[in-house]
């Protein structure tokens, strides 16, 4: 009786099962016996590091080469996963990507630990079958232009562009983008700006948008987006266009209560705001800004007033006053909310409850939720601008709060 259950079962499975694989793993399956022998190079996706340990210089481009160029040219590769520790350069990574883009590549991610040679900047931004780009620790010295009709998603972290205009530069070549995060990049000194810096083109297709780590950030090309999240944003404060779309917005504070006032001013159609204290041990608000330079009250943004409809509190009411007037002030004035919920990781919930009730509410219909943030389950945070296929995350995901 034959027991190589596996090696009975139809290609397109041993594919797909093949695909959960890393790459080099995969090509080991290649020796197990002859009907393997090229299974792997049907793999639809490529995740591929130069970090083998024990392995001869030659082995990690015959691997990439043999990957993308020795299967049938009209065998798909939609996810590329490019993990490079070494000097680049002493890589083809301009045929590698080309090879790819032959092949249908749709889906690519680059994560690299030293400077890009030139060629391969004008590589990347011209692939126009592109849908999704992610770069991770990238240096980009050069630029020529980019042309990428088709990309929805692109992700850029720890990356650093020597000019600003090579960034508004990329983000010009993005008609359609959808989905855009920025975490920990750096832009170039502004009296190194060309003319160019000044063309910031709105991105109307823009639905969500994160920002994280940054500074000095210009985001006059993001006024169109619908769901933005803010985390470690600092230097902004002038830099702040009007967002007419947007619907939803996520505040990981280390800010004060004039910064939040000024950019939900500038959200005049908000119907859901989260904000989370990061950390406790920041002050926020000090006893100088409470009894003194506290927001006038007769100052209302138009989304408080019109189209605020649920606000998420986390890790509030460490003891600070202006945490409580901050709450106060939004129940104060938002006139179509319907729920305020609190997450403390204090003791005092009865007594936070009992605060916030005893506050004047716009809303008649406002319910107020106060939760212990040490004790409550994980709470998946939905994103309805993703594609559900995107909503199923492992538990320990940023996205689930406990």
């Amino acid at each position: 009786m034959d027991d190589d259950r596996i090696s009975s079962l139809p290609n397109d499975i041993l594919y797909h099962i093949l695909s959960f694989l890393p790459t080099e793993d995969a090509f080991t399956s290649s020796l197990l016996s002859k009907r393997w022998s090229s299974l792997w190079l049907s793999v639809l996706n490529l995740n591929l590091n130069d970090e083998v340990n024990g392995k001869p210089v030659s082995y990690f481009p015959n691997l990439v080469h043999t990957a993308i160029f020795k299967r049938n040219s009209d065998q798909p590769i939609k996810k590329l996963c490019l993990t490079i520790k070494q000097a680049p350069e002493i890589y083809d990574i301009e045929k590698w990507l080309n090879g790819a883009a032959e092949r249908k590549l749709g889906h690519l991610e680059i994560q690299l630990f030293n400077i890009i040679p030139h060629k391969l900047l004008c590589c990347i931004f011209s692939l126009r079958n592109l849908v999704v780009l992610k770069l991770t620790k990238v240096l980009l010295s050069t630029f020529s232009h980019s042309d990428l009709p088709s990309l929805k998603t692109l992700h850029l972290k720890d990356v650093d562009f020597r000019q600003r205009w090579f960034y508004f530069e990329l983000l010009n070549g993005c008609p359609i983008l959808e989905d855009f995060e920025a975490n920990g990049i750096t832009l170039g000194n502004l009296l190194s700006s060309s003319p160019a810096d000044r063309v910031r083109k709105c991105l109307p297709k823009l639905v969500r948008a994160s920002f994280s780590n940054i500074s000095n950030y210009p985001f006059q090309p993001f006024c169109s987006v619908q769901s933005l999240h803010f985390e470690e944003v600092k230097g902004c404060n002038d830099l702040f266009p009007i967002f007419d779309n947007l619907t939803q917005l996520e505040l990981s504070l280390d800010y004060s209560w004039k910064f939040i006032v000024k950019v939900l001013n500038n959200c005049p159609n908000l119907q859901k705001l989260d904000l989370d204290k990061v950390s406790e041990s920041k002050v926020l608000w000090t006893e100088n800004d409470v009894s003194e330079n506290w927001v006038d009250t007769n100052f209302v943004p138009r989304c408080l007033s019109l189209h605020l409809e649920s606000c998420n509190l986390y890790n509030f009411f460490s003891g600070l006053k202006g945490e409580l007037m901050l709450a106060r002030y939004i129940l104060e004035n938002a006139k179509v909310l319907q729920t305020m919920r609190v997450w403390n990781r204090a003791r005092a919930q009865r007594k936070i409850k009992s605060e916030l009730l005893s506050c004047p509410r716009a809303s008649a219909t406002c319910e107020i939720v106060v939760k212990n943030a040490t004790q409550r389950t994980y709470v998946r945070k939905l994103d309805t601008t993703k594609p559900k296929r995107e909503i199923i995350k492992p538990f320990w995901h940023k996205d689930y709060i406990f």
